[in-house]
C-alpha cells in the first residue's frame, strides 16, 4: 500500500536531532558467508556530548543509489559546546540501491558504487600481530583483532612468560576493547570507540607500520574524572616489532 508522505513532512522537525556533516567515508567486507559489507563513516561532531548514528532512507522501489543520512541527536536537546572526533558504522544488509549508497550530511553528500567492487575496501577478517621473544627469555606478545557482532570488532592481548622460578609458562589474555569500529589498510590498523558522551571512555587502538616494516601498537584511553573534575587522556604502548600473521 502506498502511503502519502506529504501530511509527515510538514510536521516539524524535531530540535534534538539535526544532519551533520562528515569527513571519510569507508566501506568494508567482513569475512563471513556471506559477505556482509559495513559503513563506515566519521567526521567531527560539533557537541560533545552529541549521539551519531547512520539512519538509511525508505524507499517503496528500490532507488539507483540508497540514501543513508548522518544524524545527530542531544540527548535532552543539551549539547555541550565542544567539537569531538566521531566514527559510526552500519551494515548495510538490504539498504543498497541499484548502483550504490548515498551519504547524506548538513551540507553535502557523497555516492559510492558498490557493484564494480573498486569502492569496497578488501574484506575484514581477524588481524594478529605478534613477537614472541621467548627463546632469548623475552615475552610473547599477541594484539589479536576479530569481528564480534558482524559489524564491530573486538581486541585483545595476549602474553606469555617462561617463568625461570617455577619453570612454568605464565599466560595471561586481556580485553582490550569491545564494539571497536575499525579502518584497515596494509600499513596501518586504526579501531576506536568513544562512549565519553555517556559517562564512559574512549578507546582507539592504532597499529602502525614501522620503518623497518614492523609494526607497533599503542592504545589510547580518554574519560573524563568526575573526581577531579578533568579529562584524563593517556596513550599506552602495548607492543613494538611485531609482525602482522
Amino acid at each position: 500500500m502506498y502511503t502519502d508522505p506529504a501530511p509527515m513532512l510538514e510536521l516539524p522537525a524535531p530540535q534534538s536531532s539535526r544532519l551533520i556533516d562528515f569527513e571519510r567515508v569507508k566501506i568494508i567486507t567482513l569475512e563471513s558467508f556471506p559477505p556482509q559489507l559495513v559503513l563506515v563513516v566519521a567526521g567531527t561532531k560539533p557537541y560533545l556530548n552529541m549521539e551519531v548514528t547512520l539512519q538509511p532512507l525508505v524507499y517503496i522501489r528500490q532507488p539507483e543509489y540508497w540514501g543513508i543520512e548522518v544524524v545527530g541527536t542531544l540527548p535532552g536537546g543539551i549539547g555541550l559546546p565542544a567539537t569531538a572526533p566521531y566514527q559510526v558504522s552500519l551494515a548495510l544488509g538490504g539498504n543498497i540501491g541499484t548502483a550504490g549508497i548515498e551519504v547524506i550530511g548538513a551540507t553535502r553528500s557523497e555516492r559510492r558504487d558498490i557493484d564494480d567492487g573498486h569502492e569496497v575496501d578488501p574484506p575484514s577478517a581477524e588481524l594478529l600481530f605478534s613477537r614472541d621473544d621467548r627463546p632469548a627469555d623475552g615475552e610473547l606478545r599477541e594484539i589479536r583483532i576479530v569481528p564480534d557482532d558482524g559489524a564491530t570488532f573486538a581486541a585483545t592481548l595476549h602474553t606469555a612468560i617462561f617463568n625461570q622460578m617455577n619453570g612454568g609458562e605464565v599466560e595471561r589474555t586481556e580485553e582490550l576493547a569491545s564494539g571497536l569500529t575499525c579502518t584497515i589498510t596494509d600499513t596501518l590498523v586504526t579501531c576506536s570507540r568513544d562512549d565519553r558522551p555517556v559517562d564512559g571512555q574512549l578507546k582507539e587502538l592504532v597499529v602502525a607500520r614501522n620503518s623497518e616494516g614492523l609494526f607497533d601498537a599503542t592504545l589510547r584511553t580518554a574519560f573524563f574524572d568526575r573526581v577531579n573534575g578533568g579529562e584524563v587522556d593517556e596513550t599506552a604502548e602495548i607492543g613494538a616489532g611485531l609482525t602482522r600473521q
